[in-house]
């Protein structure tokens, strides 16, 4: 079983355990909300990685999303720091 790592911090890179409606297992996302300010006390906003690519050159267009935090699992403390790991054998 995978170690499950709840998210703590705006910016950190995140998995969903269970996929979302309409996405694909494995999709990547960038947590947007602060998990220490979540106002209903159950989801935080996050952004696909997949929609910011889409929306290179404006960013503000990709969609925010509302997930269940314990439906996250940290896989980058940062976007520098996931990409970089791609590099790693």
């Amino acid at each position: 079983m995978e170690n499950i790592i709840i998210p703590t911090q705006s910016g950190q890179i995140c998995k969903t355990l269970i996929p979302l409606e309409n996405e694909r297992e494995g999709d990547v996302y960038i947590l947007t909300g602060d998990p220490d300010l979540i106002t209903d006390g159950v989801t935080i906003e996050a952004v696909s990685l997949n929609d910011l690519q889409r929306n290179v050159k404006d960013p503000s267009k990709a969609e925010r999303k509302r997930i269940p935090i314990n439906n996250l699992t940290v896989i980058g403390e940062d976007l520098e720091d996931y990409v970089a790991s791609w590099n790693k054998a």
